[in-house]
């Protein structure tokens, strides 16, 4: 039948081969019942095998006869070196000696119902050898916990690259609760737990390389084992908690570098799991303070390197892992470089974290159970960061002069994010805005962190900066970018004179000169001069000396007619604001045109019209642009706009076409381009009624009076005798408005008859009068045939009608032309009706 045992609060002792002064621990106990087949194998028993044989699968026991009731199948259970439970495969009896071949039990297979509970810490727990010879491990107990100190632990030593822990320390005071529930042979629950455990980890880390390199090493830094026994009915329960120090680090690197940091953790957790009906789940509640420790980096190199140090507890039942927990302590030290500039951009950062991984190994624990694993926190933070800070030491808003130093430096200093300082950063000054320059644009940072550069100013503003900035191996700017500024005094310059030229006429020129004054105590040198269109200068770059001046002769030469306004600028090294002079002129022409022509029309009969000649004369040598004639009522133009060339003129008929009787007075405006004050005449005329004259066809009689006789120097009649045939002589009117030579229908027209005062060798080409009331023009022209006297004759005579004397008054010409006669008379002339 099985064995029942019913405990309730037993106070057992635990002790083992390592440690036989051990406290005791409490059980809980409730009905115990185990299976009949389980054999305890008591101090008494001689196992003549090592313990490792044994879970490998061979118990060997001497006598016999201490054994001869275990059967196959039967379960073995030993205490001695951390205990065993297996299960018996196989038996043989060779004369006082018996040999099982074993395989590994569970405690399903112990118990057929329990109820049990108990507890365990990491106290007294005894060090084991490591495989890590450089090191100097120191356990203490602390409570009911351990430390491990574990400084100066050489992680990696090989050629160039070494890690060391320079200073550590591990804290870690678990205290576990286990909690069994058999039923029917089948664990229904367990759970094992640590409430409110404290865990620190405090580590100095020394990395140093000088080359490339890629590694991944693990090491052992050191292992604890606590074994206990607790009875559980007459079944001892063997118990070993097992405690590894384990430090992973991987790297990969590349150049000279050398880094000593570190960082302290300081934790709270409650961890464990629970088993309940064939399911897992955790218990965890973690709480996590990581800090960085101060940073030294010697130089720049490609760095990603991770390193681990985990305190892994395993809980062991009789020599086989059943619960575990893993706190894993993380540290990242990153470094990226960006090598394409003479002096590297880098950035650098630690990253620190806990990860706690709870779980169990379900073979000792039960043939029903499955493994478990599960991370019950997880936590990462940033504990150190290069470079972060930027910042202005000294140097900022200093009042200086353009074109010189400033009395002090430039200087920034550059922080991690713990404000220490930090070398080898990279600094960029640039000059913004301004013409000014630093002696250096790019700067390293010294052990201090501090960098600095000289600035001189610029000569263009007063208000001047620089820009500061350091960047990250991806080009970015770490942080804001600080500014300097100062306020630099000018250098001036004078711009000395009055360059008003008021009006020049266009193709002429006129001279004003200007100074330029130099007030200061250096050179300042001019590039150039700036002028506007129309002038010109007779110096125009060159060094003004100290104290000095330089006069500048400035030509006005007009080409149009317009305002020519603007600005001299003397462009020079020291001053952009009081390097401007205004000037101002005007491109005239003087009687640019001139009006000639008799516009006063007189009388005008009401429905005629009279035409007289305009003429417009451009004086000028450039050409006028006439764009329109403005003329009074009863006026019209012939042209009305056009081009003018350069000293010429353009003849314009002007016609007075009356309508009324009245005045028609005003003026003709030739409107242009070059003249508005010499481009008016005045115009007159009057409209009167039409004037009905005398019928004055018939005969008239002429009466002359030569007044003068121009005869040409071969002439034969130097006195025109011959021309007093027209004295006296009877000549004949007859309309003929169809005649060639009438001028105007409108009025009485037709031909003159005068035969008999012509040679007989003379041809009639014109012979006609017009008449229109008042005014009576008449004109004989011939040739002779011969040309012995003359080749041709032209007679004309212009006459006014005296209505009192019914007789015509006027002046005559009389010229033959070639010949004997070749002369010329003038005279006046009446014609009065015979």
């Amino acid at each position: 039948m099985k064995k029942l045992l019913l405990i309730f609060f037993i106070i057992l002792s635990s002790c083992d081969k390592n440690n036989e002064a051990l406290e005791p621990e409490l059980i809980e106990q409730l009905e115990i019942e185990i299976k009949d087949n389980v054999v305890v194998l008591s101090d008494n028993n001689q196992t003549t095998n090592e313990i490792a044989e044994i879970l490998n699968g061979t118990l060997v026991v001497q006598p016999a006869s201490l054994v001869e009731d275990v059967e196959v199948g039967s379960v073995l259970i030993g205490q001695e070196d951390g205990g065993f439970l297996v299960k018996v495969i196989t038996k043989t009896i060779e004369g006082d000696q018996a040999t099982f071949q074993v395989e590994q039990a569970n405690m399903e297979d112990v118990f057929e119902n329990a109820e049990f509970s108990f507890n365990a810490d990491l106290s007294e727990t005894p060090q084991r050898n490591t495989n890590n010879n450089n090191q100097n491990i120191n356990s203490k107990r602390d409570g009911e916990g351990f430390s491990f100190d574990f400084s100066n632990t050489v992680i990696y030593q090989d050629g160039p690259v070494v890690f060391n822990i320079t200073d550590g320390s591990a804290e870690f005071n678990p205290n576990f609760q286990f909690d069994f529930d058999f039923e029917n042979s089948t664990l229904q629950q367990f759970e094992f737990s640590a409430e409110n455990a404290n865990l620190t980890i405090d580590c100095d880390l020394f990395f140093g390389l000088n080359s490339e390199d890629q590694l991944n090493v693990s090491t052992t830094i050191a292992e604890y084992d606590k074994t206990f026994t607790t009875f559980v009915g007459f079944v001892p329960v063997v118990v070993t908690v097992s405690t590894e120090l384990v430090a992973e680090l991987s790297i990969e690197t590349s150049g000279q570098f050398g880094f000593t940091g570190g960082f302290t953790s300081v934790n709270t957790t409650t961890l464990g799991a629970t088993y309940n009906n064939g399911v897992w789940d955790y218990i965890g509640e973690t709480s996590s303070n990581t800090t960085g420790k101060p940073v030294d980096n010697s130089a720049v190199a490609e760095i990603m390197q991770n390193i681990t140090i985990t305190p892994k507890v395993d809980i062991k039942f009789y020599n086989v892992v059943g619960p575990y927990c893993t706190p894993i302590m993380t540290e990242d030290l990153t470094l990226g470089v960006n090598f394409d500039g003479e002096d590297p951009d880098w950035n650098a950062k630690v990253d620190a974290g806990l990860n706690i991984v709870v779980g169990a190994d379900a073979q000792v624990l039960g043939e029903t159970l499955v493994d478990y694993n599960t991370s019950i926190f997880s936590s990462n933070v940033t504990v150190w960061e290069a470079p972060k800070t930027l910042e202005i030491v000294s140097g900022n808003q200093q009042e200086g002069t353009q074109g010189a130093e400033l009395d002090e430096p430039l200087k920034v200093k550059v922080t991690d994010n713990m404000g220490d300082p930090i070398s080898n950063v990279p600094v960029y000054f640039q000059v913004t805005p301004g013409d000014g320059e630093v002696d250096n644009t790019s700067v390293l940072t010294d052990d201090e962190g501090f960098a600095e550069v000289i600035w001189t100013l610029g000569t263009f503003t007063t208000e001047q900066a620089v820009n500061v900035e350091i960047r990250n191996s991806g080009g970015d700017v770490v942080g804001e970018t600080l500014v300097f500024t100062s306020n630099a005094g000018e250098v001036e310059l004078s711009l000395i004179g009055d360059l008003s030229f008021g009006e020049v006429e266009i193709g002429s020129s006129e001279n004003i000169s200007f100074t330029i004054e130099n007030p200061n105590s250096t050179p300042i040198n001019v590039s150039s001069i700036d002028i506007p269109e129309g002038y010109s200068v007779n110096w125009n770059s060159g060094q003004i000396a100290a104290e000095s001046t330089q006069d500048v002769v400035v030509t006005f030469s007009p080409t149009e007619l317009q305002d020519y306004n603007g600005d001299i600028i003397v462009n020079n090294d020291v001053d952009d604001i009081n390097n401007l002079i205004p000037v101002t002129g005007i491109g005239v022409v003087q009687n640019a045109i001139s009006l000639s022509g008799d516009m006063n029309f007189g009388d005008v009969e009401i429905g005629s019209e009279e035409v007289r000649v305009l003429t417009v004369q451009n004086n000028t040598i450039v050409p006028m642009l006439v764009s329109s004639v403005d003329l009074p009522v009863g006026y019209t133009a012939n042209w009305t706009g056009g081009l003018i060339n350069g000293q010429s003129s353009q003849d314009i008929d002007i016609t007075f076409s009356p309508n009324n009787v009245q005045n028609y007075n005003g003026s003709i405006i030739i409107n242009n381009d070059l003249d508005s004050e010499n481009n008016v005449i005045a115009v007159t005329g009057i409209g009167i009624e039409e004037v009905t004259g005398p019928d004055i066809t018939g005969f008239w009689i002429s009466n002359i009076n030569m007044s003068e006789c121009n005869a040409a120097g071969n002439s034969n009649d130097p006195d025109c005798v011959s021309h007093s045939t027209f004295e006296g002589l009877e000549l004949e009117f007859s309309e003929d408005l169809n005649y060639n030579y009438c001028e105007d229908t409108s009025i009485s027209c037709g031909i003159v008859y005068n035969d008999g005062v012509y040679t007989n060798t003379e041809v009639f080409l014109e012979r006609s009068f017009n008449f229109d009331g008042v005014n009576l023009r008449m004109e004989i022209r011939t040739y002779s045939t011969s040309g012995f006297f003359f080749d041709d004759r032209t007679f004309i005579f212009e006459g006014v009608y005296e209505e009192s004397t019914d007789s015509f008054s006027g002046n005559y010409s009389h010229e033959t032309d070639g010949g004997l006669w070749n002369n010329l008379s003038i005279g006046t002339m009446t014609l009065t009706r015979p």
